[in-house]
């Protein structure tokens, strides 16, 4: 799974997007992010398994949080997006 940030101009702002690599090629691409809020800084880890979880942050009511959506190799597809944190107090993200 590759994710990245990439503007929409059909929503005049940023969304998260993903592309998953199965069977020996690249599925289609999916928007990962639910909300209307402005994303940033997305980042992939997969286990040795092969299921991936894409995180991203943003800023939401004043305030910076990180969100996540899971695709799981034994489930037919994503999972669903949710929320990581309720605030964060930093601009800064642990990687």
């Amino acid at each position: 799974m590759v994710a990245w940030r990439e503007t929409d101009a059909a929503i005049g702002r940023g969304r998260i997007w993903a592309v998953r690599y199965a069977g020996g090629s690249w599925g289609a691409r999916e928007a990962l992010q639910a909300s209307g809020n402005e994303p940033n800084d997305p980042a992939v880890a997969i286990d040795p398994c092969g299921n991936a979880a894409a995180t991203w942050a943003e800023h939401e009511a004043g305030h910076k949080r990180v969100w996540s959506n899971r695709y799981e190799t034994a489930c037919s597809g994503g999972g669903a997006t949710r929320r990581l944190t309720t605030s964060l107090k930093s601009d800064r993200l642990i990687r």
